[in-house]
């Protein structure tokens, strides 16, 4: 576990080791007389069963607890033999005291470069590990910590915040700060000529599709920084939209206000001149949040004739940010993409269709009612545009 401990490398290097084992050896010997054997035998034997019945390698964090039985064993090891070479050398003659100092010396020497060994291993081998981006979680900790020095100047939005593995920074970190959390790929605020720049960090190996939005909705904005991961690929990008910059491109534009809801500001429709029956088209809604009461929404395009759209030949509900809309804290810059995929019913007549649109809340399914509109509205649906179907 490379974010853990030095994979592949054992808890005490060769020559703590040597002292380790003897100390073992000697605390198993005086198991029946001394208590302090037993307890450290003991602590050890426990201390190391997370470690041996896990089916994971050993790491730190489950070694953690051994380690001062270990330690005690490992500085038993070395007293004793540090006693029986001077303890040999007192009962000898001339010459004996020079065996003990180099001996002392040769152990000295050993703890010495044993610490140097150690301190290499971890603060150069370890430190460097490209292993450490994943397993320490730095991606998700750099890009928080650039998200706050963005918000110190701009508006800063961070995408996607449903990530498991951003989630414990970000709520370390982002939590309580101006920084807005964002689903991207179903939900994601679009300024409209803000008076403030705009800075979008995306988590790019999480959300896939919203870096390319921004690119497509904001030909002035531009990459301005990258969080690369060691194999060179950008674990996150910040995009950055220059203040005043329009929001995204739409066909036609309407003012449709709704009573405790977003506003409907546009719509644009990807679809070939005539449909036939069957065939699919998007139509695409721009909504622009209530500031002021914001509640979970569902809006409805409703495809038929006339006002009551009967018959009605197609028709979609869907979740206003997949669920997301009353969590956000909209701003009355913000632009919100809804689309819609609709396809027209297999037995349609051939004729001219009304696309009515509306919204309701998502817990009591009453519709949302129409203060204001610049389109027909009947029964709290406003009538965008119409749709030539071909006869079968």
């Amino acid at each position: 576990m490379p974010g853990r401990n030095l994979a592949g490398k054992p808890m005490l290097e060769p020559f703590l080791s040597l002292f380790c084992w003897l100390g073992v050896i000697l605390s198993i010997h005086q198991f029946s007389k001394s208590r302090s054997s037993r307890l450290f035998i003991t602590w050890l034997a426990i201390m190391l069963l997370p470690s041996a019945l896990s089916d994971q390698a050993p790491a730190a964090n489950r070694m953690l607890a051994a380690a001062p039985a270990a330690a005690a064993l490992v500085a038993r090891g070395f007293i004793w033999i540090w006693q029986k070479v001077w303890g040999w050398c007192r009962t000898r003659q001339s010459g004996a005291s020079a065996i003990g100092i180099v001996w002392s010396c040769l152990l000295v020497t050993g703890l010495v470069l044993s610490q140097v060994k150690s301190t290499y291993d971890y603060f150069f081998q370890w430190a460097t590990d490209p292993r450490l981006f994943d397993g320490l979680s730095m991606g998700p900790r750099l890009a928080a910590e650039q998200a706050l020095e963005l918000v110190k100047t701009d508006r800063v939005y961070f995408t996607p915040a449903s990530d498991a593995y951003n989630r414990m920074i970000n709520d370390l970190l982002l939590d309580g700060s101006p920084v807005r959390e964002v689903e991207g790929a179903v939900c994601l605020p679009l300024v409209d000529r803000s008076s403030q720049a705009a800075d979008y960090v995306v988590v790019t190996v999480a959300d896939h599709d919203s870096l390319a939005t921004l690119h497509e909705i904001y030909p002035a904005g531009e990459e301005i920084d990258a969080i690369l991961h060691p194999d060179g690929y950008a674990y996150a990008v910040v995009f950055h939209v220059p203040a005043g910059q329009p929001g995204p491109a739409m066909q036609s534009r309407v003012a449709v206000g709704f009573v405790d809801g977003p506003t409907l500001v546009g719509y644009s429709i990807a679809t070939q001149q005539k449909l036939r029956p069957g065939d699919s088209f998007e139509l695409t809604l721009y909504w622009k949040g209530n500031p002021s009461h914001v509640t979970e929404a569902v809006s409805f395009v409703h495809v038929g004739k006339g006002q009551q759209s009967d018959p009605m030949v197609a028709n979609h509900d869907a979740r206003m940010c997949g669920g997301a809309y009353a969590a956000l804290e909209w701003s009355a810059d913000e632009v919100l993409v809804d689309r819609h995929t609709l396809a027209i019913a297999s037995d349609a007549q051939g004729g001219v269709y009304d696309v009515a649109v509306g919204v309701y809340g998502s817990v009591d399914q009453r519709r949302f009612r129409v203060v204001s509109s610049d389109v027909p509205e009947l029964d709290d649906r406003v009538f965008i545009t119409q749709l030539q179907v071909e006869g079968p």
